[in-house]
């Protein structure tokens, strides 16, 4: 992560473990952040003031594909702790 955006947007890593990712789990949460500001950021306020949680965004947020079940094998993905 490298341009000036994303070192802003990890200015609350005070303990610096951004750096300890490698480049694909960077990659992953640049994905998820870009998803944060483009599909709940908009609706969140609304859907916070109305007491309603947004199912519809469930899909798109499944359609992510970054969380899996945390043990080996698991759909034919390595370990990955969700």
């Amino acid at each position: 992560m490298t341009d000036q955006r994303d070192a802003d947007l990890l200015a609350g890593d005070f303990y610096g473990y951004g750096s300890l990712l490698t480049d694909d789990e960077q990659k992953v949460i640049a994905k998820v952040r870009e998803f944060c500001r483009t599909e709940v950021a908009p609706i969140a306020l609304d859907a916070w003031s109305r007491a309603e949680f947004p199912h519809d965004i469930v899909p798109k947020f499944a359609a992510l594909d970054i969380a899996a079940l945390p043990y080996e094998g698991s759909r034919g993905r390595p370990r990955v702790a969700c």
